[in-house]
């Protein structure tokens, strides 16, 4: 788990079923779920706050990642290396295409593919403001998830013209044939594209701070084996 010797650094802190976690972000993890927030559409926010619910459920339940990088490249399309040009899920997607004399599918997918390492190599600094700004709002706990309970997020049912009613209904349907439930953003909240689901385990609750200074010894303390130290105390 990294750990950061800056009192700045951001850190994510939650329990899950017993076991205290502590994870320190990178100024690398801070890039990636920039350059997320920045791809994935609206609401920013309520996809920033679902991928680090993701991400902290996926942590706690042994599904980890080496970091939150990782993890969010893993699941963000627009940013992961297998949807790259020549990439194995870009490639295989184009494949079904063209098998499909799908010829306008298999473009579309190769532009996509394009633009995607264009995300994936702009330097965050070159990201709009409103992005990074937002990243550390919801890094440092300046914000309140809309969707406390979801950890899936997608657009690829709704569309543009949808009303309310019709892309709900669509959600709605998405979720029932994979088992998810969709998750309503909190009341006003303006909906973008991305529609919000949750499994039958809701995540655990991240609290926000950093790894070093005050909360440092806050921490420290929550990885202590506290077992261990009660059967010293009996035993003196």
């Amino acid at each position: 788990m990294p750990l950061s010797l800056s009192p700045t650094r951001p850190a994510l802190r939650w329990e899950w079923r017993g076991k205290q976690y502590v994870y320190a972000v990178t100024d690398d993890d801070r890039a990636w779920f920039i350059r997320a927030l920045w791809r994935e559409g609206k609401p920013a926010l309520a996809v920033g706050h679902t991928l680090l619910q993701r991400f902290a459920l996926n942590y706690s339940t042994g599904k980890n990642y080496a970091s939150l990088t990782a993890f969010v490249r893993a699941y963000s399309q627009p940013l992961n290396p297998a949807w790259l040009p020549g990439a194995k899920l870009s490639e295989a997607f184009i494949s079904r295409a063209e098998k499909a004399n799908n010829t306008a599918s298999a473009d579309d997918e190769r532009r996509r593919a394009a633009n995607r390492v264009i995300y994936c190599s702009t330097p965050v600094t070159q990201v709009p403001k409103e992005y990074r700004d937002l990243a550390d709002r919801i890094l440092t706990g300046k914000t309140v998830s809309p969707v406390p309970t979801a950890t899936h997020f997608t657009m690829s049912f709704a569309a543009v013209g949808d009303g309310e009613e019709v892309a709900k209904k669509k959600g709605e349907a998405f979720a029932g044939k994979r088992g998810l439930t969709l998750v309503p953003l909190t009341e006003g909240f303006k909906r973008g594209l991305n529609w919000f689901f949750r499994t039958s385990v809701i995540p655990p609750v991240i609290r926000f701070g950093t790894s070093t200074g005050s909360s440092a010894l806050g921490a420290i303390i929550m990885l202590i084996p506290w077992s261990l130290v009660f059967l010293w105390l009996k035993r003196r």
